[in-house]
């Protein structure tokens, strides 16, 4: 619930801020905001606000230095509304008494024109602490739709160009001779090793191999008429083979 305090304060703010002076527009901008504060504006709350704010701005315009001005609007509205809550509204000659002195130490001379003011005052709020009222509603918040996120944008990196390297050119494996077979490399060595048994290089001089042919030329015919000589021999003493008879067709 609103506190009782605050909507006193208010008054004393109220007269406080338009310096004891106001009109018909001004005061209904108090009504609004007094309703806000949770109170229900009938008849008889307008009147006792009214009330609560003419015996305010009356003690409040009787003084003359501007120390007691701000005495009255700030101390006596706040003295007022913890006597009255701390009372329940219900209180005797001698708890007015005592209020009278605590407002008398905040520095506000008591007189009976004072005393006329305070006493309006405490008996109009009074029955606005009595009034009804409830919790104020809270201002309606704008709920404000949710900002559409930005779309996320994909980011592409450059590609680095391709290095093409160049192209080796494909060197021709040379052929690895075919590895011959053992028994051939053998072969091979026993027949080197059989020649030079019998073949004997002779190295002559150019004279010496001159002569040699020489030699050969007048010898071959020789050698080659008893060749003939003696095939011819061997022939003779070999005996003759019979032809098989053939018939005449």
């Amino acid at each position: 619930m609103a506190k009782f305090d605050d909507l006193i304060n208010t008054v004393g703010k109220f007269v406080d801020v338009q310096k004891g002076t106001w009109d018909h527009l001004e005061w209904e901008r108090l009504v609004s905001k007094v309703q806000r504060m949770g109170y229900e504006m009938t008849g008889d709350i307008i009147y006792n606000l009214g009330t609560t704010l003419e015996s305010l701005k009356k003690l409040y315009l009787s003084k003359t230095s501007k120390d007691d001005m701000l005495r009255v609007v700030t101390d006596v509205p706040k003295s007022i509304a913890s006597f009255v809550e701390e009372t329940k509204g219900m209180w005797e000659h001698a708890d007015w008494l005592r209020l009278l002195k605590e407002i008398e130490k905040v520095g506000i001379a008591i007189s009976e024109e004072t005393q006329k003011y305070i006493g309006d005052m405490l008996e109009a709020s009074k029955r606005l602490y009595s009034a009804p009222h409830k919790e104020p509603e809270a201002p309606a918040t704008e709920i404000k739709p949710k900002a559409e996120e930005p779309a996320a944008v994909e980011v592409k990196m450059p590609v680095a160009a391709e290095v093409i390297k160049p192209v080796e050119p494909v060197r021709a494996e040379a052929k690895k001779p075919d590895a011959k077979k053992p028994y051939e490399t053998e072969m091979k060595k026993y027949i080197a090793a059989e020649t030079k048994k019998h073949v004997t290089i002779e190295v002559k001089k150019p004279a010496t191999v001159a002569a040699d042919k020489a030699v050969k030329r007048t010898a071959a015919p020789i050698e080659v008429e008893r060749k003939t000589t003696a095939s011819k021999t061997a022939a003779s003493e070999e005996p003759k083979a019979k032809r098989p008879y053939k018939k005449k067709s």
